[in-house]
């Protein structure tokens, strides 16, 4: 649902700004600094909390609700 979606991240090396998809982290994708050219290896947290993961999901949810409706009411 959300692999799409970017987020900031900083190379360890020259702290050069990168976006990545979150599809990328789950895949540990290595990707290549565009400044310094540092391999960047990406991985998800090691043991994310179960009641943070599902209180964002219900939160993604709502908001994908209510962008529904508005979009709904807008046609």
């Amino acid at each position: 649902m959300f692999e799409d979606f970017e987020i900031e991240i900083h190379c360890p090396e020259c702290d050069a700004e990168l976006e990545v998809k979150l599809s990328q982290i789950k895949l540990q994708k290595n990707i290549p600094c565009p400044e310094c050219h540092k391999n960047i290896g990406l991985k998800p947290d090691e043991s994310p909390s179960t009641s943070k993961t599902q209180d964002t999901d219900d939160s993604l949810a709502s908001i994908k609700q209510i962008l529904d409706r508005l979009q709904k009411s807008q046609s």
